[in-house]
Formats: C-alpha cells, structure tokens, sequence
C-alpha cells in the first residue's frame, strides 16, 4: 500500500463525507500500525492495545470500529476464544480522481466567491478590475491537483487482497 496516496484519499474523502473524530483517530492508528507491520494484508491487534493508542474509551472505540467499516475504510473480523480481532484496511485511492476534481472545483468556486465578496467591499472600481483580470490569468496558467496526481501516480491497481501497489 502506498501510505501517502491512502492518506491523500483518507483525506479528500472525509472532505466529501465526514467521519467523527473518534473514527479518524481510529483509521490513522490502524495505519500507522500495518506501516509498522510492513503492510500486511489483514493484521490483528488486541482490541485494548488499539483503542489505548488511538486514545478512546471502550465505546467511543467500538462505535468508532463500526462508523470505519460501516462507510468501507476498514473490514473486521472479530476474534473467538480470547483471540483479537483482524483488520484490513480498505484502499482509498483506486478511484480518488475524479473525487479530488470535484473537491477542487467546489474549493476553487468558494476561494473566488470570498475573493470577489471581499473585493466589493474594499476595493475601487479600477483596482477590482486589475485583481479580477490577474485572478483570471493565475486560474488559466495553474496545474490542478488533478493533474498533478495524475502524473506522480501513473498506473496503479489493488489485487484480491487490497493491497495497493
């Protein structure tokens, strides 16, 4: 799995559907742990250790366990006779694209509503004008992030077993 691009779609995820606190602590513990473990497949974790290190009481870690895979960041199977729990992290950049261009655009439509609201307010007629024009020719010169992720990610795929390559 590559850690960065899954944060990169941890992130940009949780931008279009939020998640409580409780269950991002939870998703960045069980990451940071099968980074420890060399990504692994599927990993098991006693349900105490992990909810210690991601900070939650008992409750606040089971709803949070069931919010990560209810919304398909995580898949647990729970353990029998004494035994822990196995996770396995979902990949969340496969299809993260056109996710991120829809992000983009919506960010971009707000950062140019605020900049022209602000613009009414205090500035002349003429200057408006210039910052209007010099806004425009930034937007059509500037690599999206789209782009961007396009280009440094190339082709990538995730086999059976959810392992990102």
């Amino acid at each position: 799995m590559n850690y960065i691009k899954q944060l990169n779609g941890f992130h940009i995820r949780i931008d279009l559907e939020p998640i409580s606190v409780h269950a991002r602590s939870l998703w960045n513990t069980l990451m940071d742990i099968n980074n420890r473990l060399g990504w692994c497949a599927e990993f098991s974790v006693a349900e105490l250790k992990l909810s210690s290190k991601a900070g939650l009481s008992d409750s606040n870690f089971k709803s949070a366990c069931k919010e990560l895979e209810e919304n398909g960041y995580i898949q647990v199977t729970s353990g029998t006779d004494n035994r822990t729990s196995v996770y396995k992290i979902i990949c969340l950049y496969e299809n993260v694209g056109n996710e991120s261009h829809h992000l983009d655009q919506e960010m971009e439509r707000n950062v140019n509503h605020k900049l022209t609201h602000k613009m009414d307010d205090k500035v002349d007629p003429l200057i408006k004008k210039k910052l209007k024009k010099k806004l425009k020719k930034k937007q059509n010169n500037k690599t999206t992030t789209t782009d961007a992720y396009g280009f440094l990610t190339g082709s990538f795929f995730c086999n059976d077993a959810m392992l990102c390559e």
